[in-house]
C-alpha cells in the first residue's frame, strides 16, 4: 500500500534494485504501471490453491477457513515466499508452478478448519508456517 501511495503522490516510484524485488516483489511492476502483472500472479497463485483445496475453498460451511480472512492472511504470507522461489527478477509464474509447490503439502480439504487454524493471527500464522514447512520453503526476511 505504501508503494501505491508514493507513486500516487509523486506520480512516479524511485527506481528500485535487486534488494527492493526480495523485499518488495511487485515494486517493479507498480513502478512500471503493470497492474495485470501484479493479478496475473495473484490469480495463478488462488487458482492452484482452489484447484488445490477444492471443497475446502469452495466452502461457505460454518467453521471454514481458507476462503475467508484467515485463510487469506496465512495464504498472503505464503504467497511472497512462493514467488520468490520461482521469480529472480519480476514476472508472472504459472498457476502449474504454484500448483507443483502447493502439491507437496499433505494438508487435506478437511483440515481448512477454525479448530485447527483458529481466528485471527494466530491461525493465519499457523498455516504459514505449516506450508512453509510442508513445500521445504525458507522464511522471507521481510514481512509482506
Amino acid at each position: 500500500m505504501m508503494d501505491r501511495d508514493i507513486g500516487k503522490r509523486l506520480g512516479f516510484w524511485p527506481e528500485g534494485g535487486e534488494r527492493e524485488f526480495a523485499t518488495r516483489p511487485f515494486y517493479y511492476f507498480f513502478q512500471k504501471n503493470e497492474d495485470e502483472r501484479i493479478l496475473a500472479n495473484l490469480m495463478n497463485f488462488f487458482g492452484a490453491v482452489a484447484e488445490r483445496w477444492p471443497t475446502a475453498w469452495a466452502s461457505v460451511d460454518r467453521g471454514a477457513m481458507l476462503n475467508k480472512t484467515n485463510g487469506y492472511n496465512g495464504l498472503m504470507r505464503f504467497f511472497k515466499n512462493s514467488y520468490l522461489n520461482f521469480a529472480t527478477s519480476p514476472t508472472v509464474v504459472s498457476k502449474s508452478d504454484f500448483a507443483q509447490l502447493l502439491a507437496r503439502s499433505n494438508l487435506e480439504d478437511k483440515d481448512f478448519n477454525t479448530t485447527k487454524f483458529p481466528p485471527g493471527s494466530t491461525g493465519a500464522s499457523k498455516l504459514y508456517r505449516e506450508l512453509l514447512e510442508s513445500s521445504g520453503l525458507k522464511v522471507s526476511v521481510t514481512k509482506l
